[in-house]
């Protein structure tokens, strides 16, 4: 069945190629540094046309996208998968902290890696600004609801005990 016009596989193929060329530009900057990656050797690379790698819009996208493919992989999905199921306020804040740090010590990885590259230029610091800022808004978010959960419990217990 179509979506919007557009098929199942035709998407699968587009998030496959977008995986391909998010794979050649990170071994092209880590083999030849930020100048050598250029949109035309990510396409050779990537086995693409180099339009396709336009879709991307630029290299700092590309880079963009590198980290978030590396904050939120695999292991990231597993502890999300994990919080979904809690009910308790507390295991869900204590999760919510693990989820954080994995994804802070996978950024923290990848920028390394980009750094240990020569990737030293005033995109990588921006880049980095925004995905911490980001990461700022996504805990917040996601600590509110145990925090509420917790203080509403806090209040239910002083008014049962005050009661008596």
């Amino acid at each position: 069945m179509a979506y919007f016009g557009f098929h199942p596989c035709h998407i699968r193929d587009q998030l496959t190629t977008r995986a391909r060329i998010a794979a050649a530009a990170r071994r092209l900057i880590l083999n030849q540094g930020y100048e050598g990656a250029t949109i035309e050797a990510i396409a050779r690379e990537a086995g693409v046309a180099t339009p396709t790698v336009a879709v991307f819009g630029s290299k700092r996208r590309i880079l963009s996208e590198l980290i978030d493919r590396a904050a939120f992989g695999p292991a990231y999905q597993a502890l999300v998968g994990e919080v979904k199921d809690l009910v308790d306020p507390v295991a869900r804040l204590r999760l919510s902290a693990r989820i954080a740090r994995q994804v802070y010590d996978s950024e923290r990885l990848e920028f390394d890696l980009l750094r240990k590259a020569g990737m030293v230029i005033p995109e990588l610091a921006a880049i980095e600004h925004e995905k911490e800022c980001g990461r700022y808004e996504g805990q917040a978010s996601t600590i509110t609801h145990p925090v509420n959960c917790l203080q509403d419990s806090m209040k239910k217990k002083q008014g049962t005990s005050s009661g008596h």
